[in-house]
């Protein structure tokens, strides 16, 4: 594994102990607590959020490795917000446990993926579902950055229930 890679690893690493902290302290009634209004859509849950975070986590990995591999599977047209919306609603009856378990196996694929990818594949560009071009190193990176941008939203309306 590269310096570049190890350093990508660590942050990882950091901002999933964080999650898992956060996690841990849920009680099953704080599933329900409203977090925050996305957009124009219905208020999201904190458990609409954690299946957000599932699916995002899976999501930006199968990107971030067909990327890798000289891929670039995300469409031009492609809306983040609507994608986003229609996987909170699908996955709106699963249970926490199935979500974290989610969550966890994510984080061990993205460890794996950046143990393994070359520093001339975290250079390779491509679309990233925000809309922009990213290369592979700056799509780990939104990701570690995705993570705590929610677990701090979480943390924030926690405190105020």
């Amino acid at each position: 594994m590269s310096a570049r890679s190890a350093a990508l690893r660590k942050q990882l690493e950091t901002h999933h102990a964080e999650l898992l902290v956060m996690l841990g302290s849920l009680q099953p009634e704080q599933m329900q607590s409203a977090v925050y209004a996305h957009g124009t859509a219905a208020e999201w849950t904190v458990h609409a959020l954690l299946a957000h975070m599932a699916n995002a986590a899976e999501g930006m990995l199968q990107i971030a490795q067909a990327v890798a591999r000289g891929g670039n599977p995300v469409p031009e047209d492609w809306d983040v917000d609507r994608w986003n919306q229609s996987q909170v609603r699908k996955h709106a009856a699963e249970p926490a446990a199935s979500l974290f378990s989610r969550i966890q196996k994510a984080h061990v694929g993205w460890i794996e993926f950046v143990e393994v990818v070359s520093d001339l594949e975290l250079e390779r560009m491509g679309r990233h579902p925000i809309g922009r071009t990213l290369s592979v190193k700056q799509m780990v990176q939104t990701h570690a950055l995705h993570q705590v941008q929610h677990i701090r939203e979480l943390a924030a309306a926690l405190a105020q229930s």
